[in-house]
């Protein structure tokens, strides 16, 4: 994979109960946004709108959700314990009045906490769902579980190709990061989430 992308965000991480998760600051000095990435994904595919966000005067910060990115696995793999580990990074980053934006499994991770008993919940302003990851059932989730495993865990030069055929309309930062975050994600993690 080329070297020419970069992100312009800093990388941290924070201890969210027994998961250690890794997140990329964008920076900004105003109120703070948390951005949750889908399934097989990690914070670098928030790269746009994390700048857009941060433009428009947002602290923007995207975890790489559990067994995706430089995040620990989780050992419950369950909406709601995914939605809790977020609200203790919530917690634990100090982050107020904030907006989450959570796109698929991240989603439903965002539901999950905005309506859920963790006491992080009280700390949003509001949430933004995009296409979650909602009302699946189990036959659905086994039958989809393949073409969401496919990648998983190879190299990037890999991935990439495939990627670039299926998405001809991504951008090349799009099809980098999305190759590199499959690289990364943890197949258990991925079937957790199906099952």
């Amino acid at each position: 994979m080329s070297e020419r992308f970069s992100v312009p965000a800093t990388r941290g991480t924070v201890q969210a109960g027994p998961t250690q998760l890794s997140y990329l600051d964008w920076g900004g000095d105003g109120p703070a946004a948390l951005l949750l990435h889908g399934i097989t994904s990690d914070a670098r595919a928030w790269w746009r709108a994390a700048l857009q966000l941060r433009d428009a005067g947002r602290r923007v910060i995207a975890l790489d959700m559990p067994g995706h990115g430089a995040s620990e696995m989780s050992r419950a793999h369950d909406i709601d314990a995914i939605g809790a580990l977020a609200g203790d990074a919530v917690a634990a980053l100090g982050l107020r009045e904030l907006l989450l934006i959570g796109h698929s499994w991240g989603g439903a991770t965002a539901l999950a906490l905005a309506s859920g008993a963790h006491p992080a919940r009280e700390l949003l302003a509001s949430v933004v769902l995009v296409d979650p990851a909602l009302g699946m059932s189990a036959a659905w989730g086994e039958a989809r579980l393949p073409f969401y495993l496919e990648g998983v865990g190879e190299p990037a030069a890999v991935n990439a190709p495939r990627l670039r055929a299926r998405n001809p309309d991504w951008l090349d930062e799009d099809v980098h990061w999305k190759a590199l975050a499959l690289e990364q994600c943890r197949a258990e993690q991925v079937r957790g989430f199906f099952t």
